[in-house]
């Protein structure tokens, strides 16, 4: 029976006031909620413990921590078994500011065309927390003209994220190719990201993404940088690393539950990826 795709294509965004490309509102993580797109999306956790997929990056979102997911980034909710955090959220079109007024900042220019990359986690920066907060208020209450005020919040907090939270290292990021690239291998990813725990080959993932063995690993390692089994590997490391710090299963029982058969193979893969025994990053 042929394994069924779970090819995830770019999402589109349906913006509620059409002449207004942003969307701020309140949520709660839901665990595997896949996604990409071309839009800007911020969350600001205030209550509970959330765990985000976005890009390669496994997060552990606390209070108090601001996550941005760059333009194409597939990102995702990890369900760990801990409590799921709540959160305000932001999605904006990267022609936000530039629609709203033609000197405001041009957004596409510097994340498609130049390809910077904001950092996709931000913790304790209160500049951040208040001007997203800020922004809520405004679109809940529509106070008198709540859209300029919110078109001068996302000013001051990109210019904020420019200055402060820009990826330094060079960038060959292109738009068209990271999107043919995320949509090839986004069943393999799903599949990871899912079923981390169970046993997955190679072959299995090749034939979701309905190409060759051959030319999937050479795509996934241009995309992720690593092999199929590093990558899954390195994941699973990061799922136990995050159960580790926010649960109270064993290290015996956190190695099960993230894939490991063997404990000792275990401990000694997670010292080499981490730099610290499973027992010290546990007291840590």
């Amino acid at each position: 029976m042929k394994p069924k795709n779970e090819k995830l294509s770019q999402q589109n965004i349906p913006f509620p006031h059409g002449d207004f490309k942003i969307i701020i509102g309140g949520g709660k993580s839901r665990a595997f909620d896949k996604a990409f797109h071309e839009e800007i999306e911020i969350k600001y956790f205030y209550e509970g413990v959330s765990t985000l997929m976005i890009d390669k990056n496994v997060i552990v979102a606390n209070p108090g921590d601001v996550t941005i997911v760059n333009p194409y980034e597939l990102h995702a909710s990890v369900d760990i078994g801990h409590t799921k955090g709540k959160y305000i959220s932001i999605i904006l079109s990267i022609d936000f500011l530039k629609e709203l007024n033609p000197n405001g900042l041009d957004l596409r220019r510097a994340l498609i065309l130049k390809g910077v990359r904001f950092h996709n986690h931000v913790r304790g920066d209160e500049r951040l927390q208040t001007i997203i907060k800020r922004a809520y208020d405004e679109i809940s209450e529509e106070k008198e003209n709540y859209r300029l005020v919110i078109y001068g919040l996302m000013t001051e907090f990109f210019v904020l994220l420019l200055r402060d939270y820009v990826n330094t290292e060079k960038s060959t990021y292109k738009a068209d190719t990271y999107t043919k690239r995320a949509e090839i291998i986004s069943p393999a990813l799903s599949k990871i990201f899912k079923d981390y725990n169970k046993k997955i080959t190679v072959d299995e993932l090749s034939k979701l993404c309905s190409v060759s063995k051959y030319y999937f690993c050479r795509l996934f390692k241009e995309e992720t940088g690593l092999s199929v089994i590093q990558y899954i590997i390195s994941y699973r490391i990061s799922i136990a690393e995050t159960m580790l710090k926010t649960t109270d299963n064993s290290v015996e029982n956190v190695a099960y539950l993230c894939g490991f058969d063997d404990v000792s193979y275990f401990y000694r893969t997670y010292k080499k990826l981490k730099g610290i025994s499973p027992m010290k990053a546990r007291k840590q």
